[in-house]
């Protein structure tokens, strides 16, 4: 697996057709990263989805890309994010 950034972010561009751009709070996405990590393995598939940085303001960690498979993960991953706001 590649360790650089642009790396990461390449090979789930070329592995994952559908890109999920999620703001990253402040003060980062802490706990709550286990949280999507764990509902992105449940409900896509341990293998469907990659998650990376995605800076958006030059800053590296202002923003995170979910990489998936299918329409139907993207759509059951945001769903909540968009009820909720």
């Amino acid at each position: 697996m590649p360790g650089k950034p642009c790396q990461i972010v390449a090979e789930a561009e070329r592995q994952f057709p559908i890109r999920i751009i999620v703001k990253v709070p402040e003060g980062g996405i802490g706990a709550r990263n286990t949280g999507i990590t764990d509902w992105l393995d449940k409900n896509c598939g341990m293998r469907n989805w990659s998650l990376c940085p995605a800076g958006t303001r030059g800053i590296l960690n202002d923003a995170s890309a979910v990489y998936l498979n299918t329409l139907v993960c993207a759509v059951g991953f945001v769903a909540p994010l968009v009820c909720a706001g």
